[in-house]
């Protein structure tokens, strides 16, 4: 089964999302959580997930610093930057640390969900 991790510190918007791809991508098993220390305790527990979406804000820091943790724990991961305003910058940001996709948060739900079914 594959698998994604999902990490927002808005827990509407986080429940929300993996309500959704869990709904919409039965094949897919979601786990979310808040933020940078959850996520990485999530990788040391042992979990292997095959794609990573973080937001760009969080509470206990950036999601551009959290995908060079990730980088270093996962080399294989495949990590995506999701935040509400993907400017150009961002988006050469996030690719140079390593992400594979900087996607709006104003994407409607099937992009998202398309976007996720490519894992």
């Amino acid at each position: 089964m594959r698998s994604v991790l999902f990490v927002d510190d808005h827990p509407i918007y986080r429940d929300g999302l993996a309500r959704l791809l869990a709904a919409r991508l039965p094949d897919l098993a979601v786990a979310a959580v808040e933020g940078v220390a959850a996520a990485k305790a999530h990788l040391f527990g042992g979990a292997e997930p095959d794609l990573c979406l973080t937001d760009y804000r969080l509470a206990d820091g950036d999601g551009l610093d959290l995908i060079v943790a990730l980088r270093d724990l996962q080399p294989t991961l495949a990590i995506g930057l999701l935040c509400a305003e993907p400017g150009e910058t961002l988006i050469a940001r996030a690719r140079a640390a390593g992400a594979v996709a900087c996607l709006s948060k104003d994407r409607d739900t099937d992009a998202l969900v398309a976007a996720s079914a490519n894992v």
